[in-house]
């Protein structure tokens, strides 16, 4: 069946909601930090990109999505229609929400897109480690990833470059835990134990424990010795 009966919808998040792709909206800047280098990208071709990558292979990418979330195969026709909202614009990559609606409900992912050969290799880098901790460790702690893929821009004048891409688990009410040093920033933060992370993280095996209760781990890290600060903040992965 031709993918393309499936209506995708494309959306540019706003602190007031979510604004459809269209005319005006298209030529609209992707946000970037002031010391950011790099070609200047707009929503238009950015989440169209997006559009082409899920639609290829017959919603290949979707399907396994689907697959991954049900542990069972959900059929083409059984996909409604999809919602993709280009949400967020971080120093390593550019963050978009995938809502699939089919019969069996509503199901939502995270594709993370790198531009820069530096930022395509920190994303290739996060997908393999995540993939290692997936294989260690229970579904729970950590967002799943489904797979790693690639992506063109291309805008009207003519201009085409390729992306990386990663699929990934969308975590709702997800809170981002920050480690930064002693600083008399007025930013919310709890303080944690100083401890020699090369040495003890890696081999920790309560550490996926502690992620599931940050609240119980934070107010342990509260009785203790400090010299380091924890910041959190609210969001979804990005």
């Amino acid at each position: 069946m031709d993918p393309r009966i499936i209506p995708v919808r494309l959306f540019i998040d706003t602190p007031e909601g979510l604004i459809p792709l269209g005319g005006p909206t298209g030529a609209i800047p992707l946000p970037r930090g002031p010391e950011f280098r790099g070609p200047l990208l707009t929503y238009g071709p950015d989440l169209r990109a997006v559009e082409a990558f899920l639609r290829r292979g017959s919603v290949r990418a979707v399907r396994r999505v689907l697959k991954l979330h049900e542990g069972e195969s959900i059929a083409f026709e059984g996909i409604r229609d999809i919602e993709v909202a280009s949400v967020k614009h971080g120093a390593f990559y550019h963050v978009a929400r995938v809502r699939i609606r089919t019969e069996a409900g509503i199901f939502s992912a995270v594709l993370n897109t790198a531009v820069l050969p530096e930022q395509q290799k920190a994303l290739e880098a996060e997908f393999r480690l995540l993939r290692r901790l997936q294989e260690r460790f229970p579904r729970g702690s950590l967002p799943r990833v489904y797979g790693l893929g690639s992506l063109l821009y291309r805008d009207p004048p003519g201009t085409v470059i390729p992306m990386k891409s990663v699929l990934a688990e969308w975590f709702d009410d997800y809170h981002e835990l920050h480690w930064s040093a002693p600083s008399k920033s007025a930013l919310p933060a709890h303080a944690v134990p100083q401890m020699d992370l090369e040495d003890d993280f890696p081999n920790e095996p309560r550490a996926p424990e502690d992620l599931r209760d940050p609240g119980g781990a934070i107010e342990s890290c509260n009785r203790a010795e400090t010299s380091l600060r924890l910041q959190v903040w609210e969001g979804s992965p990005g």
